[in-house]
């Protein structure tokens, strides 16, 4: 690792197409040279694959908890909500027919009271 990184910064060649001591093949290669210092240090290696681990585990909880939610809100939230709505076009319904009742009485007593 420590010979790939001091390559790289060694600077150009005299002409100025790449750096010098380097092969074409490892040109832009800082991923591949990051992932062979991962694979040769055991710490990192085991972090690695704890994390990954780590990953996995939260994202198979995290579609479980979002599934289960989801599937509650269905099962359980959207019948309270549709009830709710029927019983207010219902309240809704009935002050229309009140409201038609005090106004027909209103009209009787003004006919009745003109005669």
């Amino acid at each position: 690792f420590g010979s790939s990184l001091s390559a790289l910064s060694s600077g150009l060649s005299p002409s100025g197409t790449k750096p010098a001591g380097i092969p074409i093949a490892a040109m832009g290669a800082i991923f591949s040279i990051f992932e062979e210092a991962m694979n040769n240090n055991p710490r990192l290696k085991k972090a690695k694959n704890r994390s990954i681990k780590l990953l996995s585990t939260a994202w198979w909880l995290g579609g479980h908890v979002t599934w289960t939610f989801c599937t509650g809100m269905i099962v359980l939230a959207m019948p309270v909500f549709f009830e709710y709505e029927r019983e207010c076009q219902l309240f809704e319904q009935m002050a229309q027919t009140q409201n038609a009742q005090m106004s027909a009485a209103a009209a009787m007593d003004a006919a009745a009271a003109g005669k």
